[in-house]
């Protein structure tokens, strides 16, 4: 049996987008700093990715 992972940014509010549908947000707001890649350690250990989107 496969093990299901949840890996996702999301606000306090529970939103991934902020009111103008933007995610700018999850980079921060200093731009001199650089981030951790996360994203290619994770995706090398799995082999299914689901995405989806829900316009309300």
């Amino acid at each position: 049996m496969k093990k299901v992972v949840l890996y996702i940014a999301v606000s306090l509010d529970g939103y991934i987008a902020d009111s103008q549908g933007l995610v700018e947000w999850i980079k921060g707001h200093d731009d001199t700093v650089e981030l951790e890649d996360t994203f290619t350690p994770f995706f090398s250990n799995i082999d299914t990715v689901i995405m989806g989107r829900k316009n309300i």
